[in-house]
């Protein structure tokens, strides 16, 4: 018997009644060559969440080590709460989001800050992972894709790359292997918020076809293309997405405090993000919209606002799910 307090529709995923999918709760998007999905992405601005410490999890978000993670309330990037770290508590916070199944495409936006100062150490800047780890520990994956950086004595923000893929206990790809469009130091700005975004292709088991590229104010910061990062003896797609929120190794001592907003992640390479240009490249304000549900012709959207104008227009930019770019949308800020 179907119970007459719910509203029932049709899930464009599956096709099937669903009390949960309400059309009308969804922005949809009609265009073609989306493809289709059936993951649901995970999207935490921290506007629900407590503030205060955070405890050993943030909604689906596990908190590996939590003495200096805290839901703040100082200097988010919009609404009244972000997500911080503060690294002269705790350096290796090491903060995960577990996808509900492997995948061999993932993607990753979110907004990220950092201030504070650093007096002295060579410093290394450990930001997001992806891992196909068959254990519980997020940091050492069999087979990983680690985003990191390097900074000389007393300076308090990425300089050099040191990104690398992990393969079967080595490395497969490192700092000479990447290309990119800006220098760490003039991407990674102290006392900014910056739109972080990372995607990866794990390619095909023991062949060099796996791209991963990853991008700061849609500038490419560091990109591998045509990169072995499956094995035979670790075939398995990615299972865990470290966030920026990862680990700072500071020999002396530091003031540093990270923080993260509108996060979302999404074990399809599907995606939409809404910007203040019809052309992507020429955009100077991003803001990840969630994809619930998608077919070839339909994209159901959870519109986010962040620091957009309600009401105004903005463009939203479809990716389907092979990760090519499909096209801009324009419409309305709700």
């Amino acid at each position: 018997m179907v119970d007459k307090t719910l509203t029932w529709g049709r899930s464009p995923a599956t096709g099937k009644l669903d009390s949960i999918f309400v059309e009308s709760e969804y922005y949809i998007i009609n265009g073609a060559g989306f493809g289709t999905k059936t993951t649901t992405p995970y999207y935490d601005d921290f506007e629900t969440r407590v503030a205060g410490a955070t405890g050993s999890s943030v909604g689906s978000l596990q908190v590996s080590n939590s003495s200096g993670a805290t839901i703040s309330t100082v200097a988010p990037r919009s609404g009244t709460k972000c997500l911080q770290n503060d690294y002269s508590l705790q350096r290796f916070p090491k903060i995960y989001h577990a996808l509900s199944q492997r995948s061999n495409r993932v993607k990753f936006s979110c907004w990220f800050r950092f201030d504070g100062t650093v007096t002295g150490g060579s410093n290394v800047w450990k930001f997001l992972r992806f891992s196909n780890t068959e254990g519980n520990d997020p940091y050492n994956g069999q087979n990983s894709f680690s985003h990191e950086f390097t900074s000389t004595i007393g300076v308090a923000n990425p300089v050099s790359t040191s990104t690398s893929i992990e393969l079967d206990g080595g490395l497969s790809s490192w700092s000479i292997h990447t290309t990119s469009d800006v220098t760490p130091d003039a991407a990674f700005v102290n006392g900014q918020w910056l739109f972080y975004q990372a995607e990866i292709y794990t390619g095909t088991e023991g062949n060099a076809d796996a791209n991963i590229v990853m991008r700061v104010n849609g500038k490419r910061i560091a990109s591998f293309y045509n990169r072995q990062y499956l094995s035979a003896t670790h075939p398995l797609g990615v299972s865990l997405v470290l966030t920026p929120l990862d680990g700072f190794d500071d020999y002396t001592s530091t003031t540093v405090v990270m923080k993260m907003d509108s996060l979302s992640v999404d074990g399809s390479a599907a995606e939409c993000i809404m910007t203040d240009n019809a052309v992507y490249a020429s955009s100077t304000n991003w803001e990840p919209q969630p994809i619930n549900y998608l077919t070839d012709a339909k994209a159901y959207i959870k519109r986010k606002r962040g620091t957009f104008t309600s009401g105004a227009t903005a463009y939203y930019h479809i990716w389907d799910t092979s990760g090519n770019y499909v096209s801009s949308y324009a419409g309305l800020v709700v």
